[in-house]
């Protein structure tokens, strides 16, 4: 082997070596703790409790063929079951479909027209 690929050698191996000792030198660096103020738990909120663990309410319906129009959404629910969550506060807060259906989303401005995420 010539004598410049052996240097090479042994001075990686060297580097390798001395900049694994730099590592454990370091100490761990940890983030601000945030302490919630006193007697205020985070996430407590029953509300909020309520909407993080919602199921399935007592509402299924047999759909065929429905379509929903929002803004600028089409949700076509062409067959199967549609179950209402359980209401959170006196609010159903979404549905679940179980079937074939689609959405189609025709953006309103013309900019995100011609914006492709393809």
């Amino acid at each position: 082997m010539p004598k410049q690929v052996v240097l090479f050698v042994v001075s990686l191996c060297l580097m390798t070596a001395l900049s694994a000792q730099e590592l454990q030198k370091r100490t761990e660096q940890t983030g601000p703790v945030i302490t919630p103020a006193p007697g205020k738990v985070p996430n407590s909120n029953a509300d909020y409790q309520a909407l993080r663990n919602v199921g399935i309410g007592g509402d299924t319906f047999t759909v065929n063929t429905l379509v929903l129009k929002r803004d600028a959404g089409v949700f076509t629910f062409k067959i199967g079951t549609i179950s209402f969550l359980a209401p959170v506060n006196g609010m159903v807060t979404g549905l679940v479909f179980q079937g074939d259906g689609g959405f189609d989303y025709v953006p309103p401005i013309a900019m995100e027209k011609r914006v492709s995420i393809y």
